[in-house]
């Protein structure tokens, strides 16, 4: 009788346990604080394309004025308009900046409770484990600021939820549900509905495999809900041949997977702008990747404390891991694609796995070392973060004395030729209305009107003075081309980085104003 009470009591508990699941929720708000105070705290993220996309939004939500002399805004569904469409469909047109700041800090919040919902579905229960996703969110793919793939991979992850719990489900249902649901994450981003499709065919190669008898009708199945990932592919695939030659190339693929997947996981660490903190940043990052390895390496164990593998999770990994072996590094003109599919894997291997045998202090010691590593990497964010701020309260103060209309030449030194400061003159436009070279063309709805298109590059972040000295002793040679005269063709110039007086002088650049590591320049007539 005792034994009966004790077991009825202990289902009880669990029921509650299942129904409110207080050690997932009180994780997951710790996991999202971590990730959304260095976001909150200061007004610029470190994140190298972030300037484009809210000079981009700047021109989509407000009124041209000067700025419509070079640019027009031609509103199109595009596989690449996640955070576009957010804007265009709420109607803001306030501060673009702040825009961002919250979209990013919305973004870092979806991934967690994404991953977890991932993770609820694969097990049939909260896990706390999940919430270690929140080591994910800042990664190489946050500092090179991609943005409207961060914000779509949280839907690639339900998405994936929804696929696995939908097995039940009739097939010609299951083909009906996902139709919208495809193509809508295609729209928001092209790689983030590739992670799905991907994820979604190795779990259902997985169950042709393990059908047995009854394995020909579930190949047929299986075959029927590729029905809905057909038509994005055929729709991106008419834009593609439709649509004009990406000037960044076609597909560039690396001779040695192995050693580009190493690269990649390396970027789930390491991005643009952990030079401000190198000592700091590389420690925080390398103990991070170390943490995560040295979990991974208990899915060998067969006791203790160890890491299993949902089994309707396998499938999925299995074929991410080999796309992302094989990524393009560049795909129709779409750079850094290798860096963006082991994010994707590595937030579905936390949501596919779960901790056995942590008996004694287990629990609290993994509790205690991921949260020093997620609050770690939380502050080194921060003090990126507010070095950067820092940094463009400079360049706003220099952009208040450029005329509204400008056109304006961003060079940078030669031997800081890429950080996270690749796109800051994008500035210009949202405070000045001033013209920049730089700015995103070709996979957007702004577009540069046809007359001032030879004044730009669809990808290029401001190029050296060396560049700019170049040109002028050889105009011929001057890469990229809107160099060729641009004394000529440009009415300021914007130095990213302080340089030596002998090369400022042959540059032949009139100063208007300074601050910090900023300035701005006048271009002499010369005709």
């Amino acid at each position: 009788m005792t034994t009966q009470l004790y077991a009825a009591t202990a289902r009880a508990s669990g029921a509650r346990a299942q129904a409110w699941p207080i050690s997932p929720i009180i994780a997951f708000v710790a996991a999202v604080g971590c990730v959304l105070v260095p976001i909150l705290l200061h007004r610029y993220l470190p994140m190298v394309d972030l300037p484009n996309h809210m000079a981009r939004h700047r021109l989509m939500a407000q009124p041209l004025a000067e700025l419509g002399t070079y640019y027009s805004y031609d509103f199109r569904l595009v596989p690449n308009s996640a955070v576009d469409l957010i804007l265009r469909l709420s109607g803001y047109s306030g501060d673009m900046v702040r825009f961002s700041q919250m979209i990013t800090a919305l973004n870092a919040t979806l991934l967690i409770g994404a991953t977890m919902v991932l993770a609820r579905v694969a097990h049939g229960r909260w896990t706390v484990w999940s919430t270690a996703s929140g080591l994910l969110v800042f990664n190489g793919v946050f500092f090179w600021g991609f943005q409207n793939f961060l914000f779509s991979v949280p839907f690639a992850l339900l998405g994936l939820a929804l696929w696995l719990y939908s097995e039940r489900w009739p097939t010609p249902f299951r083909v009906a549900l996902f139709i919208p649901i495809a193509m809508g994450l295609c729209i928001m981003h092209f790689f983030a509905f590739g992670a799905l499709a991907i994820a979604a065919f190795g779990r259902e190669l997985q169950r042709v495999l393990i059908a047995d008898k009854h394995r020909l009708r579930q190949f047929f199945a299986s075959a029927a809900l590729g029905i809905p990932f057909v038509i994005p592919v055929l729709w991106v695939a008419w834009l593609v041949a439709n649509g004009a030659n990406a000037e960044s190339g076609g597909i560039t693929i690396s001779k040695e997977p192995a050693l580009r997947i190493l690269l990649a996981f390396r970027a789930l660490a390491v991005g643009p702008g952990t030079e401000v903190l190198p000592i700091a940043s590389q420690i925080i990052n390398g103990a991070t990747l170390l943490l995560i390895g040295i979990c991974g390496t208990t899915l060998l164990l067969r006791n203790g404390p160890r890491l299993c593998i949902a089994d309707s999770m396998k499938g999925p990994l299995a074929a991410l891991l080999v796309a992302a072996v094989f990524a393009p590094q560049a795909l129709n003109g779409v750079a850094y694609v290798h860096i963006r599919l082991p994010v994707v894997l590595v937030l579905c291997a936390i949501a596919a796995t779960d901790w056995r045998g942590l008996t004694g202090r287990w629990p609290i010691v993994l509790v205690v070392v991921f949260g020093v590593a997620m609050i770690a990497r939380g502050a080194m964010v921060e003090r990126l973060a507010a070095h950067h701020s820092d940094e463009i309260h400079n360049l706003s103060q220099v952009l208040e004395d450029l005329p509204a209309g400008a056109r304006l030449l961003p060079l940078r030194a030669p031997d800081l030729l890429f950080d996270h400061r690749g796109h800051v003159q994008a500035h210009a436009i949202i405070q000045a209305n001033a013209f920049v070279p730089t700015l995103f063309q070709g996979v957007h709805s702004i577009s540069v009107r046809p007359e001032w298109v030879y004044l730009t590059h669809p990808f290029f972040s401001a190029v050296t003075t060396q560049h700019a000295l170049t040109a002028i002793a050889d105009p011929a040679s001057a890469i990229p081309s809107y160099l060729q005269d641009w004394r000529k063709r440009f009415s300021h110039v914007l130095l990213v980085d302080p340089i030596p007086a002998p090369e400022l002088n042959a540059l032949g650049v009139v100063p208007i104003s300074t601050s910090g590591r900023f300035g701005l320049f006048k271009i002499p007539s010369t005709d």
